[in-house]
């Protein structure tokens, strides 16, 4: 009988795929797990949400009171991050992924 995985238990398995060096395809005919199984996991880890677990953390956002053109602070865990205005959405994106992990 096959247990069912976790979210938290596939992402340890892609994090083993991405270090063996193999290719998609080749790793998972060695492992006997479905490509189109795992695919959605690997996507996941890419766009940094394998951080999440089952219980989601909120952190501390501050927004200015008086100036439109001051910058925003994200705080998560013991990290701040200080958004200006005109902020590109996809950095900020890639730096909340390493920060998340970090915490």
């Amino acid at each position: 009988m096959n247990k069912r995985k976790s979210k938290s238990e596939w992402m340890d398995i892609v994090k083993e795929f991405k270090s063996s060096g193999l290719s998609l395809a080749a790793w998972c005919r060695q492992k006997g797990i479905c490509k189109t199984t795992i695919y959605p996991y690997i996507k996941m880890l890419d766009n940094g949400q394998a951080t999440l677990s089952e219980e989601q953390h909120w952190g501390k956002l501050s927004l200015p009171k008086t100036n439109s053109n001051s910058a925003i602070s994200i705080k998560v865990g013991s990290i701040t991050v200080s958004v200006n205005n005109g902020f590109d959405k996809q950095v900020l994106s890639e730096v909340l992924s390493v920060v998340i992990n970090l915490c």
